[in-house]
């Protein structure tokens, strides 16, 4: 008898990680597999108002794809109804599961976002470029509405999804180089992940979650997973990976994104840079439509297909081609930038004041401005990321003292084990720390320290006086934990200017002594080479008189 044919093991696992986890595990953070964010929409609104009929009065014109057969087949054809149009048929009785898939436009996302809460700031979602790089006026704020809206549609760039049991999306890959998120808010789904680089064994006629591997014997093949998403979780997907979804209940509801800028180099896309890939992407629907080369007012090369058929995405807009793409990629180069500029420092080594300082703010303590960089809205949302940030930190110098503090030690950032999600920038820059007896960041903090008392602290500008001694209190705080301090100085408070210290009473017990630390002992010194030093200087010197 022939064997049996190979069948697809699905031997890709996908984490589940907290916010914080997710920050503290530099291959996830490379944005190059996916993940399922758990914890982090489990207090959206939307988990608690949204069923399909609460939410047509709020957006009945959006537009949407209605699937009366499913849409598991590629062969599957949609039509094109308003959503208080489509509601009524999708509540009828069927024979087949129905599915909608609702592109929203800008007024629609905005709408529906009042039920969500703030992304991680790892995503970089198009809240943090748009309102900059398509303002109608540069360097302005106002939002050119009638651009965003167009690339909304044009793109496909937000879906809320509205499924049966049964129901799902076919086999594919998205035609943008532009990483997904999706967030599960009614209902379960399961999801099939493959790499992009692997897209020759994938096939948009067969079904992955029942496979014919006499028709399609490569995906037993592919690295793939098979993951399923609870309600209030968050699943991330790379850009170009080839998915397939399928509803585990009825009803159920997701809302999904895409983003551009998240992604560290790909070998596997023509332009390494994920960015400039998603740029050459939609520069190819740029020159579908328009000659860049001349000015609006000329005749468009391209079809509307909104004209013919209501409610399909309208062509490409050339403000969006000519003007604001070029905006938006520059915005998009100085994130990979200075993400690039950190990620080399971290590998370098030990960090440099300032980037020593930003990874502090970033990854272990809050600090004055620490709003920069974490969503931080009122002093709850601080207290909660201050106490993450050093329950985080505690631990990590927990399993660096457990390593040895050697960093050759510390497992690869592919190593997906519990310390390998722990194996971040700020660990290793502990372990070196360690490593090196702790001369790098008490040597730090006594610099610092003697630049902020005595005669030296009255030649600083008020705000670089203000300035070092948060550096202080920060260094105060880290070395702290790192020597196993019971009691660290707390880091200070996140506002805009930081209380005087109390005088000290005439009645409090006298400050006990620092232990003093050991001098490192200076390297000898050739006499030969000094005594030609100093006639060099002396020579020097009688030049100049």
């Amino acid at each position: 008898a022939s064997p049996a044919p190979a069948t697809q093991p699905f031997a890709l696992e996908v984490p589940r990680v907290t916010r914080a986890e997710l920050l503290a595990n530099a291959t996830l953070m490379s944005g190059h597999w996916p993940y399922v964010l758990v914890g982090e929409a489990t207090g959206w609104p939307a988990l608690r108002r949204w069923t399909p009929e609460s939410l047509v009065s709020r957006i009945p014109d959006e537009w949407v794809d209605y699937y009366p057969n499913n849409m598991l087949d590629v062969g599957n054809k949609p039509y094109l109804h308003r959503y208080s149009g489509a509601l009524p048929l999708f509540q009828q009785d069927s024979p087949s599961p129905r599915y909608m898939q609702m592109r929203l436009s800008l007024g629609g996302w905005e709408e529906l976002k009042k039920d969500l809460k703030a992304l991680p700031k790892s995503f970089y979602t198009e809240a943090e470029w748009m309102p900059q790089c398509m303002a109608t006026k540069t360097g302005g704020t106002e939002l050119d509405r009638a651009a965003a809206d167009n690339f909304y549609r044009v793109n496909q760039w937000n879906f809320l999804l509205i499924g049966e049991e049964g129901t799902g999306i076919f086999f594919h890959n998205d035609h943008l180089s532009a990483a997904s998120w999706q967030a599960q808010i009614v209902g379960r789904k399961r999801w099939i992940l493959c790499p992009y680089e692997q897209r020759r064994l994938f096939s948009s006629q067969m079904n992955p979650f029942d496979p014919d591997y006499g028709a399609h014997p490569d995906f037993a093949r592919g690295y793939c997973a098979d993951v399923t998403v609870e309600p209030g979780e968050i699943v991330y997907y790379p850009a170009y990976w080839w998915h397939a979804t399928r509803n585990l209940d009825t009803p159920t509801m997701g809302i999904t994104g895409l983003m551009v800028g998240n992604e560290d180099d790909r070998p596997d896309l023509p332009h390494p840079r994920v960015h400039e890939q998603f740029v050459a992407d939609i520069t190819h629907k740029c020159s579908k439509c328009w000659d860049l080369s001349k000015g609006p007012g000329q005749r468009r090369k391209c079809d509307d297909i909104s004209e013919r058929w209501p409610g399909a995405a309208p062509p490409i807009s050339y403000d969006f081609c000519k003007t604001y793409l070029p905006r938006c990629q520059a915005l998009w180069e100085d994130k990979e930038a200075r993400d690039a500029q950190l990620r080399a420092a971290a590998e370098g080594g030990l960090m440099p004041i300032p980037e020593f300082d930003d990874i502090l703010r970033r990854f272990v303590v809050p600090v004055t401005d620490l709003h920069v960089n974490a969503k931080v809205h009122d002093a709850e949302d601080l207290q909660k990321l201050q106490k993450a940030a050093n329950a985080e930190v505690t631990t990590a110098a927990r399993l660096v003292s457990e390593w040895g503090g050697d960093p050759a030690a510390l497992p690869k950032d592919g190593d997906m084990s519990d310390k390998g999600t722990l194996g971040t920038y700020y660990v290793k820059i502990m372990a070196q720390t360690l490593q090196r007896g702790l001369d790098y960041a008490p040597g730090e903090l006594q610099r610092y320290l003697s630049m902020t008392s005595g005669d030296r602290a009255t030649k600083l500008r008020p705000e670089k006086l203000e300035q070092f001694k948060q550096r202080v209190a920060v260094l105060q705080h880290y070395v702290g934990i790192l020597e196993g301090a019971d009691s660290a100085p707390a880091p200070p408070a996140a506002s805009e200017h930081t209380p005087p210290e109390p005088e000290a009473s005439q009645d409090a017990p006298p400050a006990s002594p620092k232990p003093k630390r050991r001098r490192k002992r200076r390297p000898a010194v050739d006499p030969e080479l000094k005594r030609k030093q100093r006639r060099k200087e002396r020579q020097q010197a009688g030049g100049e008189l």
